[in-house]
C-alpha cells in the first residue's frame, strides 16, 4: 500500500472550502458537491490538523470559515480555476487554444462606462473570430476577482499593483461636475467652485482603484474630502441619486448617463472644471498573458476604448460646447485636443 497522501494535497477539500464560503455552511456545501456530511466534517478536521489553524468557527450556528481563510479564498478559487483549465483534455499545451471546445472566457468591465455599446462591440467581434468561445461578462471584479478566476479579463480604472497580475495601458479617462434639472429646481447649483461646498457631492466610493477626491481646472484644484457634505457610492447608486435630484456627480463618465445628458436632464456646471485624468489599463493574470485568446481580447478592448471610446468624448464635449481652450491643462490622450478643435 502507498503512502497516504495528505488531505491538503486532495482536490476535493479545496473544493469543498470553495463551496462552504459559497452556502454558508458545511452541510449544503457537502450536499452540493455529493459527500457524506461525515467524510466532509473528517476532510476539514484533517486540513485544520495539517495547516495547524482552525478553519470553521464552530462557535457558530452553523459553524462558518473562519475570518483568516476567507482572505485566503481569492487564492482557493484560483486554484480551482487552473486545474479546471489544465486537466481539460482538448488544451493544447503551449498555446493556449482549445480545439472544437465551447470553452468561456469572464471579461469585467467598469459600472461606469457604456456597458452595453462595449458588451456588442466585443460579442460581435468574438463571434466571428471564435466561433466556440462563449463570453461571460460582470463588473468591477477588482484585482480580487481576477486573480480568484471571477474573470479573466478585466478593465480598471487605475494601474493594478498585484505583482501576479499583467496590465497593459489604455489611455486616460476624466470627468466634468454635473447636475440635473430636478437638482436644479430644488437647490439650485453654484456659480463658482466655491459655492460647491454648500451642495451634496457624489462621489464613488473609496474602496474603488481610482477614487480621488479632487477637482481642478489649470493649476487650481480644490480638495473635496473636506467638504461635509460627501456621499460616497457605487456608480449605480451616484447616477440615480444624481438622476433624482440628491446630487451633484463628479466622477460619473458621460457614457454611463448617454440619453439623460442627450435629453439634458443632466448636464455639466462650472465650466472647466474637471476630475484629473486617471489611467485606463486592461489586464489579466500573468500566468495567461501568452494564450493568444487572451491577447487578442485585451488588444480588441484597447481597440474600442481608444477608438469609438475616443470619439465618444469628443462627441460629448462639442455637443455640450465644452471646447479645449476651456479646459486649461487637461490631458487628452492620442491627439484628442486637435480633434475636439475641428
Amino acid at each position: 500500500m502507498g503512502a497516504e497522501v495528505n488531505v491538503k494535497e486532495n482536490l476535493k477539500v479545496w473544493q469543498l472550502l470553495s463551496e462552504i464560503n459559497k452556502t454558508g455552511n458545511l452541510t449544503d456545501a457537502a450536499k452540493s458537491l455529493d459527500i457524506p456530511l461525515s467524510r466532509a466534517s473528517k476532510l476539514i478536521n484533517q486540513l485544520e490538523e495539517e495547516l495547524g489553524y482552525t478553519i470553521l468557527d464552530r462557535s457558530k450556528k452553523p459553524a462558518l470559515l473562519t475570518w483568516e481563510v476567507k482572505k485566503l479564498m481569492p487564492y482557493v478559487q484560483r486554484l480551482l480555476c487552473n486545474w479546471k483549465f489544465i486537466s481539460s483534455p482538448e488544451f493544447i499545451k503551449g498555446t493556449g487554444v482549445r480545439k472544437n471546445l465551447e470553452y468561456s472566457l469572464t471579461v469585467s468591465f467598469p459600472v461606469n462606462s457604456d456597458g452595453t455599446k462595449f458588451i456588442n462591440s466585443l460579442t460581435h467581434i468574438c463571434r466571428t473570430k471564435y466561433p466556440n468561445l462563449q463570453l461571460q461578462f460582470t463588473s468591477d471584479c477588482g484585482e480580487t476577482g481576477l486573480l480568484s478566476g471571477a474573470a479573466d479579463i478585466a478593465w480598471f480604472g487605475y494601474r493594478p499593483k498585484h505583482e501576479e497580475l499583467f496590465w497593459v495601458p489604455s489611455g486616460y479617462q476624466f470627468t466634468f461636475p454635473m447636475a440635473s434639472k430636478k437638482y436644479k429646481k430644488r437647490f439650485g447649483i453654484p456659480k463658482n467652485i466655491e459655492e460647491l461646498k454648500n451642495h451634496t457631492i457624489l462621489m464613488r466610493q473609496m474602496s474603488n482603484g481610482s477614487y480621488y477626491p479632487i477637482l481642478e481646472n489649470g493649476q487650481h484644484s480644490i480638495d473635496l474630502s473636506s467638504y461635509s457634505q460627501v456621499f460616497l457610492g457605487d456608480a449605480s447608486v451616484c447616477k440615480r441619486m444624481l438622476i433624482q435630484g440628491e446630487g451633484i456627480a463628479i466622477d460619473i463618465g458621460a457614457s454611463f448617463v448617454d440619453e439623460e445628458l442627450e435629453s439634458e436632464e443632466v448636464f455639466p456646471i462650472l465650466t472647466g472644471w474637471h476630475r484629473p485624468p486617471w489611467p485606463i489599463s486592461i489586464a489579466c493574470r500573468k500566468e495567461n498573458k501568452n494564450e493568444r485568446i487572451v491577447q487578442d481580447i485585451i488588444e480588441m478592448i484597447r481597440d474600442w476604448y481608444t477608438r469609438p471610446g475616443r470619439d465618444h468624448w469628443i462627441y460629448w464635449y462639442k455637443r455640450l460646447q465644452i471646447p479645449s481652450e476651456n479646459l486649461p491643462g487637461i490631458y487628452l490622450p492620442f491627439g484628442w485636443r486637435k480633434e475636439l478643435n475641428q
